[in-house]
């Protein structure tokens, strides 16, 4: 008979509910399954047969529902005395949000049809997680019951506290902080940096041990990353040969040879050398290039430096390739000092060859010519400096003084500045020759210095600071407005300015008071009765006869010299001009009449004119060379005269 369950269906409430706690509390971790104890029955309420039967099992939210929250088919159940335990998610596991909303059990048995749906009921495990579920805790379980016994994972959370966080031990790979407090003195556990660098190096790293790494700088360290690219020691320079261009000796085993000068210090990180050479015949043109270091092998850059019928050579090592040696093999090391370029031409040039007419001059035994050479180098510098941006030296910049032995001028060394402090300037080298900047004088700068005895940086020679730096005073010669009346450039008195520089001159220039004629108020007529012992003391106090020079440049010449405009002058044996002092002075007999009928006697005395007037030479002043004297009128022993006074101050230099 085919076995039913039909009739009736039997739950389990709370035995199957205790069984259930039971079996959950006995459990270390929170059951995945639910316990379900049933009785199937035949349609006659007895027992269904002893067996294996095929069940299913559904959840459901409500009696309607169609579709089950979670189903299960299990193939054997087995059946004893009707009475039957299966754990509902042993084959199909629940999902939390079924069991969350699930309230009613369905069980079908093989292909019949679902017998009535059950309630569930919650075990004891069950309803102890519902409390916990809804649980709103705060103080509820005390820090101490705390143990964690693995990570905390806060799923892209943070812990966030007002107070410290942590009073003990900190563990961790990456601690992020915005600040830190405290000195650090007592943090253990961290890897500090330790070590230090020799004079003369830099730290350039930390190494893996957490020790500073060091490398020289006075040796050529790289100072564009030390110093994160102020500065730099890395030079480019082109060294051009001079003289060029410089004619190939055509086939006469002599060579053509030319000097490059490399300056630059330091080792080399980049090299090349480029050629422009013109020849008849390149295949039978060979180029040796020597550095400083090699007098004899070199290093070959071209044999042959072309085809036979190739007349001109531009090239540069890198890229082409050396014949022999290696230009390369000279990176990482100083490539200063002299480098010899030899150009060697082994055949003859043929002018009437196509092409040659313009290359070659057989008479003069050439056969083209090296048009350019150049070496450029990039080294480490181990003595130049550049600054890529501007450099503020707020406390003095020093030059370099002017050495013993000139240095070179050229294209490297352009906007080379030297102080050449044995002639006062600057000396800056243009790229081709040496220029020079002199200085200004300190003198007017405002800053006193050297041997200054003041500087108020003006040019105004007549204030209380010269224009020399010397301060004012009497006897200097200049007249210091609103101190001095006068200065003759000593502090003697009774000479026409007194010792405290006061003026004595008279304001009318004749002893006498008398003035005749007055030339720009510098020099004055007299017209008194004089004569030759008294000349000299015709002129008022601060003036003085005037001489010849004197005379002729203050005005005199617009007048004629008669009694009242007299005026002499006197010569020693030299030729100089003595003027009254020595009245007998000399005169030259080859003079002859001498000059507009001068005295031929040793008195000077002048034979006059009916009228007594006279027109002295002072066109000419060649008294240097005819030695003689002036007179004026008669006998200066016997007739009176006049004289001419010139204001002290405004005197001219003795002839």
């Amino acid at each position: 008979m085919r076995r039913t369950a039909r009739s009736s269906f039997f739950r389990c409430a709370l035995a199957c509910a205790l069984l259930a706690s039971i079996v959950a509390l006995q459990a270390t971790a929170a059951p995945t399954t639910v316990l379900f104890e049933g009785v199937l029955r035949t349609p006659g309420g007895g027992p269904v047969s002893d067996g294996d039967y095929k069940l299913t099992f559904a959840l459901y939210a409500t009696q309607n529902d169609a579709n089950p929250l979670w189903s299960e088919t299990i193939g054997a159940v087995a059946v004893k005395g009707g009475v039957f335990v299966h754990g509902l998610g042993t084959a199909t596991a629940i999902p939390d949000a079924a069991l969350a909303n699930a309230t009613l059990l369905g069980v079908q048995v093989d292909a019949e049809p679902e017998l009535p749906r059950v309630p569930l009921h919650a075990v004891g495990y069950a309803r102890r997680a519902g409390i916990a579920e809804g649980l709103a805790c705060t103080g509820c379980v005390s820090v101490a019951a705390l143990a964690f016994d693995g990570d905390i994972d806060l799923g892209g959370q943070s812990l966030k506290a007002k107070n410290a966080l942590f009073s003990g031990d900190l563990t961790a790979k990456t601690v992020t902080a915005q600040s830190f407090l405290g000195d650090g003195s007592k943090l253990t556990g961290i890897a500090t940096v330790s070590g230090s660098c020799k004079s003369g190096e830099a730290v350039v790293g930390v190494g893996a041990d957490n020790k500073v790494v060091c490398a020289p700088v006075a040796g050529g360290g790289e100072l564009s990353a030390l110093t994160g690219g102020l500065l730099s020691n890395r030079v480019t320079t082109t060294v051009s040969a001079s003289g060029l261009p410089l004619a190939i000796p055509d086939s006469t085993g002599a060579e053509a040879v030319a000097m490059l000068d490399v300056t630059e210090a330091g080792k080399a990180d980049k090299l090349s050398v480029s050629l422009k050479i013109s020849n008849s015949d390149l295949a039978k043109v060979r180029v040796v290039l020597l550095p400083p270091d090699d007098k004899a092998i070199g290093i070959t850059l071209c044999d042959p430096c072309g085809g036979t019928d190739e007349k001109s050579l531009d090239l540069t090592w890198p890229p082409a390739k050396e014949k022999s040696g290696s230009l390369a093999g000279y990176l990482g090391k100083s490539v200063k000092g002299i480098w010899t370029l030899k150009v060697l031409d082994s055949g003859f040039c043929i002018p009437q060859a196509p092409g040659n007419a313009a290359i070659c001059d057989v008479g003069k035994g050439i056969d083209g010519a090296l048009l350019a050479a150049s070496i450029q180098v990039e080294v480490l510098s181990s003595g130049t400096v550049s600054v890529p941006g501007t450099l503020i030296a707020t406390s003095g910049l020093q030059l370099p003084t002017w050495p013993s032995v000139a240095p070179a001028c050229g294209p490297a060394q352009q906007g080379s500045t030297y102080l050449q402090t044995t002639k006062g300037r600057l000396v800056v080298c243009d790229g081709a020759d040496w220029r020079t900047l002199p200085f200004e004088k300190a003198c007017g700068n405002e800053i006193v210095s050297g041997d200054e005895e003041c500087d108020d940086g003006n040019n105004v020679d007549t204030d209380a600071c010269t224009n020399a730096c010397t301060k004012a005073v009497c006897g200097d010669k200049i007249v210091q407005t609103g101190v001095e009346e006068c200065d003759d450039g000593n502090t003697k008195s009774d000479d026409g300015c007194s010792s405290t520089c006061k003026s004595e001159v008279a304001p009318v220039g004749c002893a006498d008071g008398t003035e005749d004629f007055k030339w720009n108020g510098e020099m004055v007529a007299c017209d008194g009765n004089f004569l030759r012992s008294n000349f000299e003391t015709a002129c008022a106090n601060g003036w003085h006869p005037a001489n010849a020079n004197e005379y002729a440049t203050y005005g005199g010449k617009s007048k004629a010299p008669n009694k009242i405009y007299w005026v002499d002058t006197a010569w020693d044996s030299q030729g100089k001009d003595t003027s009254l002092k020595n009245w007998a002075g000399f005169y030259d007999s080859s003079n002859g009449a001498g000059w507009n009928n001068l005295s031929q006697n040793s008195d000077c005395t002048w034979i006059a004119s009916p009228s007594e007037a006279c027109y002295l030479s002072f066109s000419n002043h060649d008294y240097g060379q005819l030695k003689g004297c002036h007179c004026r009128g008669g006998n200066p022993n016997s007739t009176g005269h006049g004289v001419v006074c010139v204001q002290n101050g405004k005197a001219l230099p003795r002839l």
